[in-house]
């Protein structure tokens, strides 16, 4: 009985997906008919298919609401997408650096998302 589903991408590495729809996990690999140009990343909505022997192969991904982003050489490299909210934490000990918690801002300010800065370590300073 084949069966198809779609799955939230809880966790990636070179070539597996691990896949959840909130109460279980599966191990997935992209199906040989993959035709994405670029591969799913963590947050995002999968469309699977579990074959006769429960095999989990990624045919699709959803639409992305945002994404998390860096450059890289020139290219851009997706981290993750449809985020809700964004937590920059930092310790404010000796190494506190306003410039950096900017940047961070500046990276973390994504459409769709909130901002949140966690300080911690308040009572070594």
């Amino acid at each position: 009985m084949n069966k198809e589903c779609v799955l939230k991408c809880i966790s990636v590495n070179r070539t597996n997906w691990v896949l959840s729809d909130g109460n279980k996990t599966c191990l997935a690999r992209l199906d040989k008919f993959y035709s994405g140009e670029s591969f799913p990343v963590v947050g995002d909505n999968v469309n699977v298919f579990f074959n006769d022997w429960n095999e989990c192969f990624i045919t699709s991904f959803c639409n992305r609401k945002n994404v998390l982003s860096r450059i890289d050489n020139g290219v851009k490299q997706i981290m993750a997408s449809n985020i809700d909210i964004v937590f920059v934490v930092s310790s404010m000990n000796n190494d506190f650096n306003i410039a950096k918690l900017e940047r961070l801002a500046i990276i973390g300010n994504i459409k769709s998302s909130k901002l949140c800065f966690v300080l911690t370590k308040k009572d070594l300073c």
